[in-house]
Formats: structure tokens, C-alpha cells, sequence
């Protein structure tokens, strides 16, 4: 029998991301490097395998287009801010660390974008379970490792569900959204697969009592709303949702009171443990964070174009006055804000970048979506995304939500030309 280079290519993607939690774990307990080099192991096999095969070819032909130019200088960007941090002297950071995190902003998504080379031209590859199947592995090796008695390592509060394998306790709740709004997709189809939707269905609710005892307020309210938008299908008829999302932040501080309303009604109340209103009203104090990037900007606006590297609100003491609100070293603190991030660490320039390939990824699957191509799920996971990374870290740096967000902007990396397989709709039928 003989191994196809897509099979090989396909598996390595498949173990990546489960790969990636443990690499996340191990870098807290054993090393932080050794970490960083087991969680991208799996990729990197992509790329040197990718390598050799186009050394033995003796060619090497350019299939990519502009939107992985863009991406490319996004995160070469996001690395380049490891290495600024590590001349401001960040605590921490040192050259072996510094160079490990900054090729592994860069493996996982080249990786991704080898996969959609590799598979160009099979007619029986579908990316979006692929995918589904990696980040279900991850989620599932971290049940098994909390039911072994490990927890997390970096973040978790005391009765409530500690994935281990995570860079922390919230980003267990946003995979877990993530996996269930993608999973909505395979539960209309009982009558010709019955059994694969019973478990489709059984997956949801464990994913959704998960969540729950995680108790992550903001994952779950924006879950329920796109997954009411997406059973509905109502969410074919929103119009500008890009848009919205870009002001996610600023309008859930204008209404913060009637978030509370909310989620003190008897259905959030009895999935949250946590209903109190100064939390609730200020994010868990993540509002006075954010106040305080407001008025850098309208004062000081120290690296505004091009930042001031890795954790660089440490570097101009942006929250030192946070010290008198939270216990703690305030140069430990993050904006709890991808975009933040990128605006104060990586400048204005960057942040455009992404917003750039936010806006294409949103055009291109809401196209797939609406055309009901195997890729439709991805535009559940690209629409989460594109909310939650306005108010948390999820979605930067070393956050598994970075390589799954630029894995899923992959699909749209390569050109169209190069692209011979036909398009088929959830069914696994041809696509006109």
C-alpha cells in the first residue's frame, strides 16, 4: 500500500493543534522553549516535508496570492515584537525563548497553507472537518488529562472546569464555541446519517455543559446569539457584520447595564455562577484596562504607527496605575483585547493588516456560506472569531486562537487558478 504525500500532510495537521495544548503545557512545567517546539512539531514536519519534496522536484512554483503576503507580514510583525521586547528587556525573555516564539507565530499557518497546496487537487479533502477533527482531539486529550488530575498551569479558579492543555481557562471556553458552532452544521442530516448525527448531538451538549462549568460570561452570550443567528439562519440576512464587530467593545461598554440585564435572566442564571453587577458592568475590570489605552491614545501615543513591541504597555508603564485596582505585578498585564494588543505592541500599520484579512476572510466564507460549500461551517468559526478577539487575548501571539484564526484565513491563501478539485456543498455534492 502506498502512503499518498496529501494522506501524510493531512495526519500531521490533524495531530497539530492536540500537539499544540500539550506544547502549551509542558511549556510551564518543563520548559518554555521545549514547549514551543513540541506544540509547532507537527507543522514543522509539514514544512520540511514540503521542502524536500521541492528539493527532489527541483522547482518550486508560487501558488500563493496577496492575502498570505498580508498575513506573512502580519506575523513576521507579531515576531518582530518578541525580539523589540527582548532589547526593552521584558522580564522573561531571553534569546533562546524569543527565537523559538518567533518562528512559532510563523510555522503553524505556512503549515496550513501547505495543506491547501497538498490538496488542491483531491477531490475527497475537506479542510473544514479536518480542522473540526484536530481542534475535537485537543478538546477531548484535555478531558482526559483533567479527568487524570492535571490542570492549568497559567490560569483557573477554583471550582471551575481547568482544561489543562490551554494557555489558559478562557480559551477553553472559546474553543469549546468555536467546535459547537461549526458542529450545528452536521445535525440536520438524521435521515441518511443518523448515527454520525446522534453523536453530532451528543458532542454539542458535552461541549455545552463544558462551557458552562468553565462559566466564561462573554464566550457564552456570544455564543448563544450567533448560534441562534445561525439556526435561524437569520444571520443570511445581517447585513454590515463586519462592521458591527469592529465596535464590538466600545458598544458593550455602552451597554453594559443592559449586558447585565441579560445575563441575570433565569437562563444565564442558571448556567453562571457569577452574576454580580460591578463584574458584569466593567468585564471582570477589564474596563479600566481598556479606559486606560483610551486615554494613551488621546495623550501620550507613544509607538502608535509602529508599537512598542511585545507586551509594550509594560515598556511605556501604560498600566502601572493598575497596581491600585488588581493585586499583582501591573507589567504581567495584558489588554484582554487582541486588537488592543496589536494596536499598542505592534502600532496602527499592523493592526490595519489585520483588520484587512478579517474583512476578506468574513467576504470570502459568508460567499461559502451562502452557497452551502463544505467551507460553510468555517464562517461560524470566522464570524466568533471576528467578535471575541475585540475583548480578549484569545486570538494573539502564542494563543491557540492565533494559529486557528490564520489556519482558517489559509483556505482563501492560495490562488484560485492552482485549485482543481471541485467545490461540493455539505452533502459532498458537485457545486455549479
Amino acid at each position: 500500500m502506498t502512503l499518498k504525500k496529501h494522506s501524510l500532510i493531512n495526519f500531521l495537521f490533524l495531530v497539530g493543534f492536540p500537539c499544540y495544548g500539550i506544547g502549551s503545557y509542558l511549556s510551564f512545567k518543563v520548559n518554555f522553549s521545549v514547549g514551543v517546539i513540541f506544540g509547532v512539531a507537527p507543522f514543522l514536519a509539514i514544512l520540511l516535508f514540503y521542502a524536500i519534496d521541492m528539493m527532489y522536484r527541483g522547482r518550486v512554483v508560487r501558488m500563493v496570492n496577496s492575502n498570505y503576503a498580508l498575513a506573512m507580514l502580519f506575523l513576521s510583525a507579531t515576531a518582530a515584537g518578541y525580539w523589540i521586547a527582548l532589547r526593552n528587556g521584558y522580564m522573561g525573555l531571553n534569546p533562546v525563548n524569543t527565537a523559538s516564539q518567533s518562528l512559532a507565530m510563523l510555522i503553524p499557518f505556512n503549515a496550513a497553507v501547505v495543506v491547501q497546496i497538498y490538496n488542491r487537487g483531491n477531490s475527497e479533502f475537506n479542510y473544514t472537518t479536518l480542522l473540526l477533527k484536530s481542534l475535537g482531539l485537543l478538546m477531548l486529550i484535555n478531558l482526559l488529562g483533567f479527568a487524570a488530575g492535571m490542570h492549568n498551569l497559567v490560569h483557573g479558579f477554583a471550582g471551575r472546569l481547568s482544561l489543562p492543555f490551554m494557555m489558559g481557562i478562557y480559551d477553553g471556553a472559546h474553543l469549546l464555541a468555536i467546535i459547537n458552532l461549526m458542529l450545528i452544521f452536521y445535525m440536520s442530516d438524521f435521515r441518511n446519517k443518523p448515527i454520525t448525527t446522534v453523536a453530532m448531538y451528543v458532542a454539542f451538549m458535552v461541549c455545552l455543559a463544558m462551557m458552562a462549568n468553565i462559566n466564561s460570561r462573554l464566550s457564552i452570550m456570544i455564543f448563544f446569539a450567533l448560534m441562534v443567528l445561525f439556526l435561524t439562519r437569520a444571520i443570511k440576512a445581517v447585513k454590515g457584520l463586519f462592521s458591527i464587530s469592529v465596535f464590538t467593545m466600545p458598544l458593550l461598554m455602552s451597554f453594559s447595564l443592559l449586558v447585565y440585564e441579560v445575563l441575570t435572566l433565569p437562563f444565564f442564571q442558571a448556567m453562571l455562577d457569577r452574576v454580580s453587577k460591578e463584574d458584569v458592568t466593567t468585564f471582570n475590570g477589564r474596563t479600566y484596562i481598556w479606559e486606560g489605552v483610551w486615554d494613551w491614545f488621546l495623550s501620550d501615543r507613544r509607538g502608535l504607527l509602529f508599537g512598542n513591541g511585545y507586551m509594550g504597555q509594560a515598556h511605556i508603564g501604560m498600566l502601572d496605575y493598575m497596581a491600585k485596582l488588581w493585586d499583582g505585578d501591573p507589567h504581567l498585564i495584558h489588554m484582554h483585547s487582541t486588537f488592543l494588543e496589536v494596536l499598542v505592541d505592534q502600532g496602527l500599520l499592523v493592526l490595519l493588516l489585520l483588520y484587512v484579512l478579517t474583512y476578506r476572510g468574513h467576504r470570502h466564507f459568508r460567499r461559502e456560506y451562502m452557497d452551502g460549500s463544505q467551507d460553510a461551517p468555517m464562517y461560524a468559526a470566522m464570524v466568533y472569531l471576528m467578535f471575541i478577539w475585540q475583548i480578549d487575548i484569545f486570538c494573539y501571539g502564542m494563543d491557540i486562537g492565533n494559529p486557528i484564526l490564520f489556519s482558517i484565513f489559509a483556505v482563501f491563501c492560495v490562488k484560485q487558478q492552482y485549485i482543481t478539485r471541485q467545490r461540493l456543498d455539505m452533502k459532498g455534492l458537485p457545486l455549479a
